[in-house]
């Protein structure tokens, strides 16, 4: 096992250089592809902030429309169209103003600013662009001439129906909403967003946030020429020093206008990955260090002493001095399953040597006996033909069941497996649950099963079909010139035959009748027939796996059901003590499952009095130094029906320990104070008061008073004393002073 450990660690180091390697070939390319990224995710956030102002300029231009779609009308006044102006304004906080110049120096204005003397609109930015793209236009920013703050027109021409010019109409937009767009786009952290007009003036900055007067600022202040650059191309990704800073700045052009929208990402910010990426590998490849360092241990911790504690446990099986040793089962064991499995075929292994020597025994008791009587009658020729008759049908027989025994099988499979008889299939069948019954209700118990179900067998398979019990609970049926599917609806007749079938329900047990099997099919003259046996033993043996737990949990329910039909004073007695714990997990505040476990291990704590003979359980007076040791086995007894249900495995152990005392002169182990799971003293408190404070046949329920005295004088002793005084005090509400 040293070998082991060394390739296991060896193992560890050499996944530990290559995780290394990875990390700084992974280092290599992540730090190229943020870098990539880094620009396009510039590029994409370009790309969204010009669909937003794009969105913003075409929302604000719906109202220039709608009011050249008024005007083209010609049916109206200039009231008319005054009013019809400031109506749009209102319902648009961004409009600072609507005005329409038409072809006879004429304008009409919303709101109530007048223009100045010698105002010439025919020469202003939104006439002459209007004019210019026969269209909807966008002017460059400037001051309003009320509030003084930074505006921009979009303006159109204006035609009636007859396509004659009748003028221009304009709004004036506040910039407020595309600084704000500008301003909430987020680059991640690499750098910020500006806009600039066709003049190159700056519309929206971070840097830039323009009050009332406030100077526009163009972008050549910050930059020397750089304006000149980006009408060249317009769209593209230069390297720039803007306000002294030297980097990168990704810029294309907004649809329909002169505008230029840029992302500016300083060469320091573009780089900044580069120590990131260092920094966060060399903490990656220490925590990697660290991990491969605590999966070692743990790994030692949780599978290789596992592994060698496991590997001990196996070497200790010696079925020829110790048959009844069994691997240590601990539910934290991560290989539980597996020793499980091992001890349910020692189980197996055991059960056939006992089974074999029984069928021994009795094969030689009957021997003696036939030989006897073939002796006596020896000199009758004729009736020495039927006693060495009746020998080999006996000698071929089991004589619990009437089937074919081992032998018998083994004889005959040779005979038959001949081309003649082919397809033959084979039947393996196992009887769920028999140990589990034998334990708790005898061998008698488990005989009339086995009788019970190779009643079954022989009823649901047909006159040329050989059905033979190999062992206690196996069972094998050899089907000659059948097939696969044939053996099936073989095997569904006797399913059904079982299904819902009880044993020994008129005497208050009511055992159901569960049954796995396999099967096994040789249709090639080279097949091995040994082959083809194990396969329905496999087979076999994966449905027990499968079927057998949740039969044994339904048996477990049949005895506490067969508990309750022999003594229903067990029946109170039980209840009361699970109400009595689970009161007790209340007062202590545990949550709903540890009240649940132990509210149900209250109720099954005297299972095991199943196996106790009626005489003894409903005996009046004091019991025998033999009635008082059989009484006393039925925790161990309880604990073994119980583990035999993974499920149940912890609730076993709470019904072993339950007449443990704290002092340690309890049973069956004699253990002392805390060494008794905590739910088993809480048990043995429960059931000593129940048992006090209830009538039994021989006595009458004692006083409240005398009860609690009895258990105050006793706690120390018999009982917990921090867990008694919570009993008394939340769960039977007795202040211990009062007491």
């Amino acid at each position: 096992m040293n070998s082991v450990k060394k390739r296991f660690y060896l193992f560890g180091i050499l996944l530990t250089i290559i995780v290394t390697i990875g990390l700084i070939v992974q280092y290599i390319h992540l730090n190229r592809t943020i870098t990539r990224n880094k620009k396009q995710s510039m590029d994409k956030s370009l790309e969204y902030l010009g669909y937003q102002i794009n969105s913003s300029l075409r929302y604000h231009s719906q109202y220039t429309f709608v009011a050249a779609e008024f005007i083209a009308l010609e049916n109206w006044s200039e009231d008319e169209v005054r009013d019809y102006f400031n109506r749009l304004k209102a319902n648009n906080p961004y409009i600072k103003s609507i005005y329409f110049g038409d072809k006879n120096n004429k304008l009409i204005i919303s709101g109530d600013w007048i223009p100045p003397e010698g105002y010439d609109w025919l020469s202003r930015d939104w006439y002459v662009k209007a004019l210019e793209y026969d269209g909807l236009a966008y002017s460059d920013v400037f001051l309003d001439a009320i509030d003084e703050k930074p505006i921009i027109a979009i303006s159109k021409p204006v035609y009636n129906k007859d396509n004659e010019f009748l003028g221009v109409v304009a709004c004036d937009i506040s910039l407020e909403k595309i600084i704000e767009i500008v301003e909430a786009t987020e680059v991640k952290d690499l750098g910020y967003s500006f806009l600039i007009d066709s003049a190159g003036n700056i519309l929206a900055h971070p840097n830039y946030r323009y009050e009332s007067g406030t100077e526009i600022v163009n972008i050549n202040s910050i930059s020397e020429n750089i304006h000149s650059k980006l009408k060249e191309t317009k769209t593209g990704e230069i390297e720039v020093e803007l306000e002294g800073v030297l980097g990168r700045l990704f810029y294309l052009p907004i649809d329909n206008t002169d505008w230029i929208i840029g992302n500016f990402m300083s060469l320091e910010d573009l780089k900044r990955s580069e120590w990131d990426m260092v920094d966060m590998y060399a903490t990656s490849l220490g925590t990697s260090l660290v991990i491969f360092a605590v999966f070692i241990y743990l790994q030692n911790k949780t599978i290789i002493t596992p592994i060698l504690k496991l590997d001990s446990d196996i070497r200790n099986i010696n079925i020829e001095e110790n048959i009844g040793y069994r691997v240590p089962v601990d539910s934290k064991d991560p290989f539980i399953e597996l020793r499980t499995s091992i001890n349910l075929a020692l189980d197996k292994t055991q059960e056939f040597f006992e089974q074999t020597e029984q069928d021994r025994e009795e094969l030689m008791a009957q021997h003696e006996e036939l030989m006897s009587s073939y002796n006596e009658l020896a000199e009758n020729i004729e009736q020495r033909k039927i006693l060495e008759e009746r020998l080999r049908d006996l000698s071929y027989r089991d004589q619990l069941t009437g089937l074919y025994n081992r032998r018998f099988f083994e004889e005959e499979i040779n005979r038959l497996d001949d081309e003649k008889y082919l397809p033959i299939s084979i039947i393996m069948a196992d009887v769920n649950g028999l140990k589990l019954i034998n334990d708790s209700f005898g061998h008698y118990v488990g005989d009339e099963l086995l009788k019970s179900v190779s009643n079954i067998i022989k009823k649901g398979i047909r006159e040329n079909d050989i059905a033979c019990r190999l062992s206690g609970d196996e069972f094998v049926v050899i089907l000659p010139n059948t097939s696969k599917e044939e053996a099936e609806k073989i095997i569904d007749r006797i399913k059904e035959m079982s299904f819902n079938r009880r044993l020994l329900r008129d005497k208050g047990i009511d055992i159901e009748i569960s049954i796995a099997y396999g099967i096994g099919v040789k249709d090639k003259v080279d097949m091995d027939i040994s082959q083809v046996i194990r396969k329905a033993e496999d087979y076999m043996y994966s449905r027990k796996l499968f079927e057998g737990p949740s039969m044994k949990s339904r048996t477990i329910d049949t005895m506490i059901d067969a508990l309750y039909e022999k003594s229903q004073i067990e029946e109170i007695h039980s209840k009361r003590v699970a109400e009595l714990c689970k009161e007790m997990g209340i007062a202590l505040g545990w949550s709903e499952d540890k009240i649940e476990d132990l509210y149900i291990a209250g109720l099954f704590h005297d299972i095991g009095k199943i196996a106790v003979a009626d005489e003894v359980l409903d005996k009046v007076g004091p019991y025998t130094s033999r009635e008082w040791e059989s009484m006393k086995k039925h925790p161990e007894i309880g604990y073994r029906i119980l583990s035999t249900v993974n499920e149940m495995g912890q609730i076993a152990e709470y019904v072993l320990y339950h007449h443990e005392r704290y002092d340690g002169l309890g049973y069956p182990r004699g253990l002392k104070g805390e060494e008794i799971p905590l739910v088993s003293r809480i048990i043995a408190i429960a059931d000593a008061y129940e048992a006090m404070s209830s009538d039994r046949p021989h006595r009458k329920a004692f006083p409240s008073d005398i009860i609690i005295e009895e258990l105050i004088n006793n706690a120390g002793t018999q009982f917990d004393p921090e867990l008694l005084n919570i009993f008394v005090e939340k769960v039977l509400n007795v202040k211990l002073a009062e007491a």
